[in-house]
């Protein structure tokens, strides 16, 4: 399948949440070695257009204010993302 990242995080999103976003920005990409895989994170800012989240895949859902991320249990390539991208996020809050 030939599909760009803008499109696949857009068939995703109303895949696993049942909802239509609007992608605003892209932010910078990581790649990250988890020693048994390798995984390519390349990360959206997005707005919610249309629908309320439904979980589709996930079992949880959770709002948190930016000051809030060291105290979530992510994974390490998450982690690498959110530090890359910091100050973009930052500026978000």
């Amino acid at each position: 399948m030939n599909e760009t990242a803008e499109k696949c995080i857009i068939r995703e999103i109303e895949e696993e949440l049942k909802v239509r976003i609007k992608i605003v920005n892209q932010l910078l990409s990581i790649d990250f070695d988890y020693g048994t895989k390798q995984i390519s994170l390349i990360p959206f800012v997005c707005k919610i257009v249309s629908g309320e989240i439904i979980l589709t895949e996930h079992i949880a859902k959770r709002w948190f204010n930016f000051d809030e991320w060291e105290t979530i249990d992510w994974s390490g390539a998450d982690r690498e993302l959110i530090l890359k991208n910091y100050n973009d996020l930052r500026s978000l809050a």
